[in-house]
């Protein structure tokens, strides 16, 4: 290997062992896991699909059971009071994203993490409870919201995109919303005062953003907040924020897997998720441990490095008659999935 590239296949393997010696402690039995270790060490492999059956092929075992059994019936912790504390249900309800967001966000403040800014999709953008909790711990936000959701501005009920005709040509700002992959992002941006009244009771700034590209004129709106005046660039580059939750969804899907659970409990696809994003977090930190910037190549990144390990650090050699035998046991079990349906089907 040349002198000073960053590749290092020795060294991931060792931070990966490290990362997964740190969650050992949690399994009360070394089977889950070995099995634990063999489910992260192939989400990250090249594998058309990540569920138990290509997993448990991947790391050659002679079937998916321990892979199945590892997401339903293992003991994870042998310690039931973590579980009490990390609130895990009994029996999981049902919540909307905005509980959902105002739970997470009172648990991260109630644990001492530090926050100016919320920023989210129209999902939450159209959830009152969530901008009202929000407002009540002076915690500003920038919340995407649809272009017939309606503001008060000027006195007057308008939609978004009403109010945004109000904006003519010489008040709107070409701002980078932050970097992307091919540049910095760069829209026209405006903004204006809402929900004044509402203001003089409450105290703090409402603002509508509204984002428009240069290219194409598609707009966009988002409902603002903060405890004190902010200026323009503020909120725009909070709106850019967001971007980088989805981008970490996007990798997450696309790079180990996330969306590729067959699972029918709610345990089972709990743990998928987290062996999944403990995968990324292994991703992440060998693309955030790389040498400096060499103009000649571009930074390592996520899916280069996914594609290094399996060329240059693969789980093990796999012989023909293992791969005719997982090929026989898969037409089996789908030859018995078939029979199922064709059954349920012809029932009246």
């Amino acid at each position: 290997m040349a002198a000073g590239d960053s590749v290092d296949p020795h060294g991931w393997l060792v931070t990966f062992n490290d990362l997964m010696s740190r969650i050992a402690h949690h399994f009360g039995r070394i089977e889950p896991r070995r099995t634990a270790t063999a489910y992260v060490r192939g989400l990250p492999a090249d594998l058309e699909r990540k569920n138990c059956w290509s997993l448990a092929e991947h790391a050659g075992l002679p079937g998916p059971q321990a892979m199945q059994r590892l997401l339903h019936t293992a003991r994870w912790d042998a310690d039931p009071g973590r579980c009490r504390t990390a609130a895990i249900p009994d029996h999981a309800v049902f919540a909307t994203k905005s509980v959902l967001a105002i739970q997470m966000i009172g648990a991260a403040l109630a644990a001492g993490v530090e926050a100016r800014w919320v920023s989210g999709d129209e999902v939450y953008g159209q959830a009152p409870d969530l901008r009202a909790f929000l407002e009540e711990r002076r915690l500003g936000y920038v919340l995407a919201i649809a272009g017939n959701r309606r503001v008060m501005l000027e006195g007057i009920e308008r939609t978004a995109a009403q109010a945004a005709t109000l904006a003519a040509d010489g008040h709107r700002h070409r701002y980078s919303a932050g970097p992307g992959a091919k540049g910095p992002r760069f829209y026209l941006w405006a903004w204006a005062r809402i929900d004044t009244g509402e203001a003089d009771r409450t105290g703090g700034y409402r603002w509508l953003l509204i984002r428009r590209h240069p290219a194409t004129g598609e707009p966009a709106f988002y409902r603002c907040y903060a405890p004190a005046a902010m200026p323009l660039l503020t909120l725009v580059r909070v709106a850019g924020v967001r971007w980088a939750v989805e981008e970490c969804f996007q990798a997450a899907k696309g790079q180990v897997g996330l969306d590729h659970y067959q699972v029918r409990t709610w345990t089972g696809w709990h743990r998928h998720i987290t062996l999944a994003m403990l995968a990324l977090v292994f991703l992440a930190v060998l693309a955030a441990h790389r040498p400096g910037d060499d103009p000649q190549r571009v930074p390592l990144t996520l899916p280069e490095i996914r594609r290094l390990l399996a060329v240059l650090a693969p789980a093990r050699p796999r012989g023909i008659e293992e791969v005719l035998r997982w090929s026989r046991w898969r037409r089996r079990h789908q030859a018995i999935a078939r029979r199922c349906h064709y059954q349920r089907r012809s029932q009246p």
